[in-house]
């Protein structure tokens, strides 16, 4: 069975990662799970009226570099996402990575921003 947390990801400089989610269970509890990238095995559930310091937290964790990776369903018993997090894709990508897939053509030329083109 699996629950929907939102997700954050730190990547530390050596490649490895790290990760931490919450919930809102059914009965208003706050649950937070934390560990290794793909393996959010420790636990632990907060009152309701602790969410103005679960907020704090997250703030602090994205102060620190944490990224969010948004709403991921994942397992009870070992915190492993229980689908793949890019559509048509057979595992998700490993962390760190940042790599384009050879058939993806990206046509940047209705790219609109508002950088002049003589900025640099």
């Amino acid at each position: 069975m699996s629950e929907t947390y939102q997700l954050y990801r730190y990547i530390n400089a050596d490649g490895s990662a790290k990760e931490w989610a919450w919930r809102r269970r059914a009965d208003g509890t706050l649950e937070v799970r934390w560990g290794r990238a793909g393996r959010l095995v420790q636990q632990r559930l907060y009152p309701a009226s602790h969410q103005e310091q679960l907020f704090k937290t997250i703030a602090g964790k994205i102060r620190k570099g944490y990224v969010d990776l948004g709403w991921r369903p994942l397992t009870q018993h070992t915190g492993r996402q229980t689908r793949p997090t890019a559509v048509g894709a057979t595992h998700p990508a490993p962390a760190g990575s940042r790599t384009v897939s050879p058939g993806l053509k990206l046509d940047w030329s209705r790219l609109v921003t508002d950088v002049s083109n003589d900025w640099f």
